[in-house]
C-alpha cells in the first residue's frame, strides 16, 4: 500500500545552492535571448514571445524554490503557483517546437492553421484536466481521482510531443533546414519528450511518492531538460537557425494567416 499522506507535497527540503546554480544559467540565457531578439527586431514574434515566457516562468519558479521555509513547503498556494509556473514553461517550449515548423515552412494553408490550432487546443485541454488533478489532491478521499486526471493530462502532452515528429516528416521541410535548426529541434523536441514521459510515470501513485522523496529526480528529469532547451534556443537563436529564410522579416510576419 502506497503512503499518500504527504501527497501532493514533496518530502524533501529544496536545495537552495542547486536552485541558485540553475537560476544563474537561466538568467544569463534570458538576457542573451532578449539582446539577440532586439537585434533581430523581435522576429519571428511568436517564437520570441514563447521563449520569453518560458525563460521568465521557469526563472520565477526557481527563485521561489531557492527561498524555502517551513510554511512554503506545505503551502497549498505556493504549490499551485510553482506547478503553474513550471507547466507554462514546459508548454510554451512544446508550442514553440510546432511554431518553428510552421514559421519555417511558411505554409499558408488550412493544414497549417489546423495544426497550430489543434496543438494549442490539445495543450489547453491537458491543462484543464490538470486543474482538477491539483485541486483534488488536497482532498484525502479523492486522491485516486486526482491521479486519474493527472494521467489523462500527461498522456495528452506525451501524445502531442510524439505528434511533433509525425508532422515534421509529413510536411517534409527538414531537408531544407539549416544544420543549426535541425540541431535545435532535435534537442528541444527530445527534451520535451523526456519530460512528458517522466511526468506520465510520475502520474502513478507509487512513482509519484518515489520521485517526490528525492529532489534529484526533479532536477534531472524536469528542470535540466528545460534549462538545456532554453540555452540551446539562445545559442541557436532564430537569427542564426533561420538565417536562410526570407519569411522571417516583418513584412512576411504580417502575412501569416493565423493568429497566435
Amino acid at each position: 500500500m502506497v503512503d499518500l499522506s504527504t501527497y501532493p507535497f514533496p518530502t524533501y527540503i529544496p536545495n537552495k545552492i542547486i536552485a541558485y546554480i540553475f537560476i544563474s544559467f537561466v538568467f544569463i540565457s534570458f538576457l542573451i535571448w532578449l539582446i539577440q531578439s532586439i537585434h533581430n527586431h523581435f522576429q519571428p514574434i511568436r517564437l520570441i514571445i514563447l521563449l520569453f515566457l518560458s525563460h521568465l516562468t521557469i526563472l520565477i519558479e526557481l527563485i521561489i524554490r531557492a527561498t524555502p521555509n517551513t510554511i512554503q513547503q506545505k503551502s497549498k498556494t505556493i504549490y499551485i503557483v510553482m506547478t503553474a509556473l513550471y507547466t507554462v514553461s514546459q508548454r510554451t517550449i512544446i508550442i514553440a517546437n510546432f511554431t518553428c515548423l510552421i514559421e519555417y515552412s511558411n505554409k499558408k494553408s488550412n493544414l497549417s492553421r489546423f495544426i497550430f490550432i489543434g496543438i494549442t487546443v490539445g495543450i489547453i485541454l491537458a491543462d484543464i484536466l490538470m486543474a482538477p488533478a491539483g485541486l483534488l489532491s488536497f482532498e484525502s478521499d479523492k486522491i485516486q481521482l486526482s491521479f486519474l486526471f493527472r494521467q489523462m493530462s500527461t498522456s495528452i502532452i506525451c501524445l502531442i510531443t510524439i505528434l511533433f515528429y509525425l508532422i515534421l516528416f509529413c510536411i517534409k521541410i527538414y531537408s531544407n533546414m539549416s544544420y543549426e535548426l535541425i540541431l535545435l529541434l532535435i534537442i528541444s523536441s527530445l527534451n520535451s519528450l523526456i519530460i512528458s514521459i517522466f511526468l506520465i510515470i510520475m502520474s502513478f501513485p507509487k512513482y509519484y511518492i518515489i520521485f517526490n522523496d528525492d529532489e534529484q529526480w526533479f532536477y534531472f528529469f524536469q528542470i535540466l531538460p528545460i534549462v538545456l532547451t532554453l540555452i540551446t534556443w539562445t545559442i541557436l537563436h532564430p537569427k542564426r537557425s533561420f538565417k536562410n529564410q526570407n519569411q522571417l522579416n516583418i513584412e512576411n510576419e504580417k502575412k501569416i494567416p493565423y493568429v497566435f
